[in-house]
């Protein structure tokens, strides 16, 4: 119900879905302060696109990694961009330093073929899709360089 769950509908057959190699489309999403971004301007840094939800235990449960991560980026590695489906106020009680852009119609999870959180696809410097999209905390972090060690 509701103009997101409109726009979601009509994204499924009107947004072009993008493979590795291709450019990411113009999708405007708006930031945690209203501000619009379109994803098409993500050039000049890799970046890492993830597709987050607050609410989803998964990705509570990477949280204290990614944020580690955000904090302490390696030397050339990737920029963090978040595509979340939760509220502006949750996503500002997680704390991230990098841009949060709200999908509450999931339209960028089609477009990049992205079916759960959290999960994540890496755009190159040219702003083209440069992975497939990685599911679960373990795919995610190891996109963005990050090493897990196994905890027995």
């Amino acid at each position: 119900m509701g103009a997101d769950s409109i726009w979601g509908l009509v994204a499924r057959y009107v947004l072009p879905r993008v493979s590795k190699g291709e450019a990411a489309p113009a999708l405007r999403l708006r930031d945690l302060d209203g501000k619009t971004v379109d994803l098409a301007e993500m050039r000049g840094r890799r970046t890492l696109l993830t597709f987050w939800n607050p609410s989803c235990g998964f990705c509570r449960n990477m949280l204290p990694e990614l944020k580690k991560w955000e904090q302490t980026p390696l030397n050339g590695g990737p920029r963090l961009l978040l595509l979340s489906s939760g509220s502006v106020e949750a996503n500002r009680e997680q704390g991230f330093r990098s841009p949060v852009l709200l999908d509450q119609a999931l339209s960028a999870m089609h477009v990049f073929g992205a079916n759960g959180t959290p999960s994540a696809v890496m755009l190159d410097e040219e702003g083209r899709v440069a992975s497939g999209v990685e599911v679960g905390a373990d795919a995610v972090l190891a996109l963005a360089g990050v090493v897990r060690l196994a905890v027995r």
